[in-house]
């Protein structure tokens, strides 16, 4: 086995292992403009905080940032579409529904606002926005 599948399948493994710290069930649904809808639910990592960083000086302020990272084959072996119709598909997730149960027990619902893929490894951040 090359050592690329191998990271391959630890990404998959530690994100998909109902063992691992901080990996949490996470449910993804279609938005209305993919018929029919699918709903899923994955491991993965979840994240919300309530700290950011200014851009320009760099120092700590208030602010929302949520994301979830999952490893792509997890959501392709349950049938959930990850890639859009181009002849050379690329992963886009954007506006699709992501909601997974926080650490106080809430569940936490919102839109995928840009998705960040790694094509070598095969694992996608998804950075989250308000659900309206």
């Amino acid at each position: 086995m090359a050592l690329i599948d191998q990271i391959r399948n630890d990404i998959k493994f530690i994100k998909g292992s109902s063992d691992a710290p901080l990996v949490t069930a996470i449910t993804f649904t279609t938005p209305a403009s993919i018929s029919p809808t699918v709903t899923k639910t994955i491991k993965g990592i979840a994240v919300k905080h309530f700290t950011s960083i200014d851009q320009t000086t760099g120092a700590p302020m208030a602010g929302k940032t949520s994301r979830v990272s999952i490893a792509e084959s997890l959501l392709i072996d349950v049938g959930y579409p990850t890639r859009n119709a181009d002849p050379k598909p690329k992963v886009w997730m954007k506006g699709h529904y992501v909601s997974f149960v926080d650490s106080t027990g809430l569940t936490y619902s919102a839109v995928i606002t840009e998705t960040i893929p790694n094509e070598m490894t095969g694992e996608i951040v998804c950075m989250l926005g308000d659900r309206s």
